[in-house]
């Protein structure tokens, strides 16, 4: 049975670290990128620990071990993670409903990531339910932006009810779809 709960101990960190590291897409084949998709920010325990200091992240588990997680980042471990930093600067210049989102209560979702063996089993539906019943009575919205290439987690993400409110070119050359998640 697939649990879902908040990351607790250094262990679930580390095993997210070891998920993701399985997952970064300098680590899978082009094609296997293509079709199951990739993460692209590596994260260190020390960073995973402060960052999970005020919000937990959520993982979902069986048999003990880590089978998925979506991570929580607040706007102040933008500088921390180069990588994320041009998102959380174009997201602050983003009027969402009439209201800049700079003004908004929301968060990063820093990163979601599905074990291989159980994938197309709801395993990030479940992440997400659980990640939005911890995080709705603190925030309105979870921003995130996903590689336009990266067709699979862009699709995923409609499901669980992303929308796109801006599509953008990084400097680095990558296309990026930053999504908002509404939950007012």
């Amino acid at each position: 049975m697939i649990i879902y709960t908040s990351a607790e101990t250094t262990t679930d960190l580390e095993q997210i670290l070891q998920l993701q590291a399985a997952n970064c897409e300098d680590q899978i084949s082009a094609t296997e990128a293509t079709e199951q998709g990739f993460v692209t920010a590596r994260h260190n325990l020390p960073l995973l620990q402060e960052m999970n200091q005020k919000y937990r992240h959520v993982v979902a588990k069986k048999d003990n071990q880590v089978i998925g997680y979506a991570l929580v980042m607040l706007k102040e471990f933008s500088e921390k993670l180069p990588v994320l930093t041009p998102l959380i600067k174009v997201v602050d210049e983003l009027i969402y409903e009439q209201v800049p989102l700079i003004s908004s209560t929301y968060f990063i979702m820093g990163q979601v990531c599905v074990a291989k063996e159980f994938r197309g089993q709801h395993v990030l539906a479940g992440l997400y339910m659980q990640l939005r019943q911890q995080m709705q009575p603190h925030f309105d919205y979870v921003v995130t932006g996903v590689a336009q290439r990266n067709t699979r987690s862009v699709h995923a993400h409609y499901k669980a009810g992303f929308k796109s409110i801006l599509k953008f070119n990084a400097a680095s050359g990558e296309k990026w779809d930053i999504i908002l998640w509404d939950w007012q």
